[in-house]
């Protein structure tokens, strides 16, 4: 099964309104990963909902956050914990190659790999 945690660049474009070329193909793409079934679960990550949620109230945009609470309905969340900060902060560590951590055996003990879908946002990554 194939994990996939979007980040708040997808995120921010499922908000945005229909008729824009880049967010209507993310949206298609999430829809495609939804409708893969079994093999692969979308997540929304509590602090990518943050990120956006925080934008969209500083610029009063109520239509972007009702769409950010569908996306929300609609796909499945990962709430943050302590232990999923920790994790996610070595992780991003690792990506930068800081001294220590060795980026490619980390990536490859806990399954991550980067992946990228065409004209969506560069910040998906998948886990398998």
């Amino acid at each position: 099964m194939r994990l996939v945690f979007l980040d708040s660049g997808p995120l921010g474009m499922l908000t945005n309104p229909r008729g824009r070329p880049k967010s209507d193909q993310c949206r298609q793409w999430v829809k495609d990963l939804a409708a893969a079934g079994v093999r692969v679960r979308v997540f929304v990550p509590e602090i990518a909902d943050y990120e956006v949620r925080r934008k969209l109230i500083h610029i009063q945009a109520i239509a972007g956050i009702r769409r950010l609470d569908q996306v929300k309905a609609t796909l499945d969340y990962a709430p943050i914990t302590t232990d999923v900060m920790l994790r996610a902060a070595e992780l991003w560590a690792a990506r930068r190659g800081v001294p220590g951590c060795q980026r490619r055996a980390l990536m490859r003990w806990t399954g991550i790999a980067s992946w990228r879908p065409k004209l969506c946002c560069r910040s998906v990554r998948a886990i398998q």
